[in-house]
């Protein structure tokens, strides 16, 4: 892909922030779940484990913090947050520049049990910086997560999410511990996704059907490269990196994401990687901003922009490609 010229598309409009902006410190897992996009760029959904590092952290929280932003923080991403020893370090700067930013991290809890970390005085260090929100995925019965019963003085706090009407968003001041399973009550708490093809096949049921993420959420690889969303797990649709713009809103409202959104607004996934990407918009109704006041400010779809979301896709991706089975 050549460098794409910068065109407002949106006539002067800028996209509000985003309600979420989420930050990958590992991109690579110890698992490789089957049902997971790691699978599309990991050979067996796990190693090489790349880390950001603290300078590339130091970079983005100093722009979000410049830009005043209110958006929540998620340490998660393509991969387990506990493998990166700097883990703490890379919180630890977000924290500094975001004091009263609400956090959260989500983790299968494989660190705690690898040596990485310890859990209680990781525990210990989230309470010091007034950290908001620790989730720990539940995949199986006797997964990593049962690190908690390594520290029996917090297990009384331990909230599950999706019982007792436990939602998965928190915003309280208190440390909260969750448990985060797959099911509970046989409903199912998740929507699974296919993750562009990189987790499952591709489905064009809702070919025709808005999708709100790229409006809602800014996601940024470990490496400062920003993925459309969390579910195009190759980086196939280039928006560019974090660390080659002097300010976090103009690589938010970029031609690459103007041209995105004005599809997805227009109910078109025709478009690679969203074409046969199924997943489920949640509240789509309500974009471009928070309440659906500015749907005038989106046009239709051009041809000028359906040129520009096709220069923005690179087969290559941004990282390692792995084809699944339905691929070959």
């Amino acid at each position: 892909m050549g460098k794409l010229k910068q065109i407002d598309l949106l006539n002067g409009y800028k996209q509000r922030e985003p309600f979420f902006v989420e930050i990958e410190p590992t991109e690579g897992c110890n698992l490789g779940c089957s049902f997971c996009g790691l699978r599309g760029i990991r050979q067996r959904g796990t190693k090489p484990w790349y880390f950001m590092t603290t300078e590339t952290a130091e970079n983005i929280a100093l722009k979000i913090k410049q830009s005043g932003w209110k958006s929540r923080v998620t340490f998660c991403g393509h991969g387990e947050p506990t493998l990166n020893p700097q883990l703490l370090d890379i919180i630890e700067i977000f924290r500094r520049h975001l004091p009263n930013t609400v956090f959260s991290l989500i983790t299968n809890g494989y660190g705690f049990v690898n040596g990485n970390f310890n859990i209680r005085e990781f525990l210990k260090e989230l309470e010091n910086l007034k950290f908001n929100d620790l989730v720990l995925d539940v995949y199986s019965e006797n997964g990593d997560w049962t690190c908690l019963n390594n520290v029996p003085e917090y297990l009384e706090r331990v909230k599950i999410i999706g019982v007792d009407k436990e939602p998965f968003n928190y915003y309280g001041k208190k440390l909260r511990i969750a448990l985060y399973p797959l099911k509970t009550d046989s409903k199912s708490l998740r929507q699974m996704s296919n993750h562009c093809g990189a987790a499952a096949p591709l489905d064009y049921s809702k070919t025709n059907v808005r999708c709100s993420k790229p409006f809602r959420q800014l996601f940024i690889r470990w490496d400062g490269n920003v993925a459309l969303c969390c579910d195009d797990f190759r980086g196939q649709y280039k928006i560019g990196s974090i660390l080659e713009y002097e300010d976090i809103e103009s690589l938010w409202n970029n031609t690459a994401f103007q041209a995105a959104r004005i599809k997805l607004f227009n109910k078109e996934r025709t478009f690679k990687p969203c074409y046969g990407c199924n997943c489920f918009p949640i509240r789509a109704g309500l974009i471009p901003d928070m309440k659906g006041k500015d749907k005038d400010s989106i046009p239709p779809t051009t041809q000028l922009v359906e040129d520009i979301v096709k220069q923005c896709y690179d087969e290559n991706g941004s990282t390692i490609i792995v084809k699944r089975k339905w691929e070959k």
